[in-house]
């Protein structure tokens, strides 16, 4: 466990679902649905219900100060914990020493950030974070509302194709290297099988990764890098289904306080859920990478002694038509 005065987390810095909702209800009134845990207790057998906490009451911090970006933040995130009272019942011996079947009470409990205006960022594992998602939607009666971000792999080739320009995506997020990919569904060719590069200096770069998507072999389901947001730098793993694995023990949040790095990772979080339904708006023509694009990854290609045939007519005629272009 992670800990400053007022302040913990457990685990990872690992969002397994992204939740955006209408706008025409606040964050208070789908809370006020949501039943509190104390008043559970003692009541149900196997109570579920959540506490919440708005960031502010955490505050103060040794290293957010007044006036600050992230000061500005604390206004903005609620902590809302998911907890499930369990017992379990074993063998064991009572107070007077004689064997008997005990009732053992635990409780889970998985996070998760509140963020205006209107994105529910859940931590934890896959099946923890789901179990959330589907509390909060029986609790508020969103279930056609909510909507899980699961990142399109498109929507990841987009932020590749701007890596391999300037690497800006907005005023304040820009992709400052790529060194992690993952392609699934590729098939073995004369150039090797692509699963995953890792730790590359620049992937944008990387000969597998190229021949991956100009061949139409797989698609694209992970990018990670170092990418710059407000200006810190972070280190984050962006995956097709919607998970988010934002690195604590790299970049310039490795020097931060607990709370200030759970801060800035939530607005990073949220910014690319952010970017990504903007990117979903778009027209197709500005949603796909130009043709051209394609044939500038080609010219990246540079393996000195070797030579090969290339046809981009596969991956060209594909995004010619979701472009919708003649």
């Amino acid at each position: 466990m992670k800990s400053d005065e007022s302040f913990s987390y457990d685990g990872y810095l690992v969002f397994n679902e992204i939740l955006s909702f209408s706008e025409t209800e606040s964050i208070d009134s789908l809370l006020s649905k949501c039943p509190l845990f104390e008043d559970l207790v003692n009541v149900e057998e196997s109570p579920v219900g959540i506490t919440k906490q708005p960031f502010t009451e955490y505050y103060p911090a040794p290293d957010i100060h007044p006036n600050s970006y992230e000061h500005d933040l604390l206004e903005e995130v609620t902590e809302v914990k998911v907890r499930n009272e369990t017992f379990e019942k074993v063998t064991g011996l009572n107070d007077e020493g004689e064997i008997q079947e005990l009732a053992v009470r635990s409780v889970e409990s998985t996070d998760s950030y509140w963020v205006h205006p209107n994105f529910v960022l859940i931590r934890g594992s896959k099946s923890e974070s789901s179990r959330a998602k589907n509390n909060f939607q029986e609790w508020t009666g969103k279930h056609n509302s909510f909507k899980s971000l699961d990142f399109d792999s498109d929507f990841l080739l987009w932020l590749f194709y701007n890596a391999c320009h300037d690497g800006s995506i907005s005023g304040n997020f820009k992709i400052d290297t790529l060194t992690d990919a993952k392609i699934t569904g590729g098939k073995s060719t004369d150039f090797g099988e692509m699963n995953r590069a890792s730790e590359s200096e620049d992937i944008t770069r990387s000969t597998q990764v190229l021949l991956s998507i100009l061949t139409v072999q797989g698609e694209l389901t992970m990018l990670g890098g170092m990418f710059n947001y407000n200006n810190n730098y972070i280190s984050a793993d962006i995956s097709e289904n919607g998970r988010i694995h934002i690195k604590a023990n790299s970049g310039d949040i490795k020097t931060f306080s607990d709370l200030r790095r759970v801060l800035i990772s939530v607005d990073f979080v949220r910014e690319l859920a952010f970017i990504y339904e903007y990117w979903e708006g778009l027209q197709p023509n500005e949603r796909y990478p130009p043709l051209e694009f394609f044939e500038d990854l080609k010219d990246r290609i540079s393996e000195p002694g070797t030579e090969f045939e290339l046809s981009l007519d596969p991956v060209i005629e594909k995004y010619r038509e979701k472009r919708n272009q003649q």
